[in-house]
């Protein structure tokens, strides 16, 4: 397991046990599926890409340190949508690794990485 691949599962298990609205709970096919191995796979896929997926923004806030940044900025600078990025601030913030500011550009406040952030990404 590489560098990466570990920091995904630390980051994968603080999803799982910091979650205060429950979406990343270690088995979501507990209930429907009662924990059906082909569900619980196709759940650990989309859980592995989420992480993925928020090292992404993660790093494009890192890379503006110690400027904040807004969703909207980051979004712009990965070419994707908004929505494709402001859940993954959200649990950034959920987990400690990004805060929001004061600052405010274009109707999009900005967060800036935390004073523990390495500790939250697991470096």
């Amino acid at each position: 397991m590489d560098q990466l691949d570990h920091n995904e599962e630390i980051q994968m298990s603080e999803l799982i046990s910091n979650d205060p609205y429950q979406r990343f709970s270690d088995d979501p096919t507990r209930h429907k599926h009662h924990g059906n191995m082909e569900s619980r796979a196709a759940w650990e896929k989309v859980l592995r890409d989420l992480v993925r997926a928020q090292r992404v923004v993660f790093e494009v806030v890192l890379r503006a340190h110690p400027e904040p940044i807004t969703p909207k900025e980051i979004a712009r600078e990965l070419g994707k949508p908004l929505h494709a990025i402001s859940g993954r601030v959200t649990e950034g913030k959920e987990l400690g690794i990004v805060r929001a500011t004061d600052i405010v550009r274009e109707g999009s406040r900005a967060v800036a990485l935390t004073e523990d952030w390495r500790e939250h990404m697991g470096l």
